[in-house]
């Protein structure tokens, strides 16, 4: 949300120092943006907001609650406080809303169908609330509606690791175990070896333990490692006589896509692959 902040900043001092005359000199520009993730092995979601109200989530069982999500200032502006992030337990099958403020007015009319609608097809939910909601004004309104989705328990596998170095073979040994039950090709299985490997050694030697491997199997293979150490990963380029130090670069080289995500505490080194499987069902 930083990132974007700092994008339109720009974008506004230009719109700043357009002629008077020109319309948009007099309509300084900002906006306003939320971000959501959701995990759908933890089922949590991580709420980050910029001007936007709060939103509204209502549980597969229809239950509802207002959560509390601090938000920071609206993108572009002149307030430069940081944009906090909160993460809530959010089951699979939950309804997310989001809405802006003129919407806001009609809160207890939202709220009633969203729960009446927590087992519908969002399509039907939209369109109930479209016809509810709308008046004879032109009055802009937002709403946004997603659905949570989890994956099957048989998709994941998650390990605490040991805090030494036997972390490493072990979770070699554990990733093939899985990468055979889900019938996975054996050139991809030793791809994967090869990151486990060095993703869990790298935690091993700079992180902070507890250790946790996840695969995940979602049309891509995912392989997370996860500690409670806070400092940044660095990619770096070994020369040929030193004997560490590859582990990233390594990484980068084999997986399809890498990064870094942190947590309030801790963080978790992931790496994306394609994979060919033998028949997985």
């Amino acid at each position: 949300m930083a990132r974007l902040s700092d994008t339109a900043q720009p974008m506004a001092v230009e719109r700043a120092a357009l002629p008077t005359g020109d319309a948009l000199n007099r309509e300084p520009l900002t906006a306003a943006c939320l971000i959501a993730i959701y995990d759908s092995v933890d089922h949590t979601c991580t709420i980050v907001r910029a001007g936007l109200s709060e939103p509204y989530p209502v549980l597969p069982d229809g239950a509802s609650k207002t959560v509390s999500v601090p938000g920071g200032p609206v993108l572009a502006g002149s307030d430069h406080a940081p944009f906090p992030a909160t993460e809530l337990p959010m089951p699979a099958e939950s309804l997310l809303a989001v809405c802006n403020e003129n919407l806001l007015e009609n809160t207890p009319v939202l709220r009633s169908l969203l729960r009446q609608g927590a087992a519908l097809p969002l399509s039907e939910v939209s369109d109930r609330l479209s016809y509810a909601l709308r008046d004879r004004n032109d009055t802009e309104k937002m709403l946004l509606l997603a659905r949570a989705r989890g994956l099957p328990a048989d998709k994941v596998l998650a390990v605490a690791l040991a805090e030494d170095a036997e972390a490493v073979p072990a979770a070699r040994k554990v990733a093939r175990r899985q990468l055979s039950a889900w019938r996975i090709g054996e050139e991809d299985v030793f791809t994967t070896e090869l990151i486990v490997s060095e993703l869990v050694g790298n935690s091993v030697r700079y992180g902070v333990p507890p250790y946790r491997l996840r695969l995940i199997m979602d049309g891509r293979l995912t392989c997370e490692v996860r500690d409670a150490g806070a400092s940044a990963p660095r990619l770096k380029h070994a020369r040929v006589i030193n004997e560490g130090g590859r582990g990233l670069f390594i990484v980068e080289s084999i997986a399809d896509n890498w990064g870094i995500r942190y947590h309030n505490e801790g963080r978790t080194v992931w790496a994306q692959q394609e994979t060919a499987a033998t028949g997985l069902a």
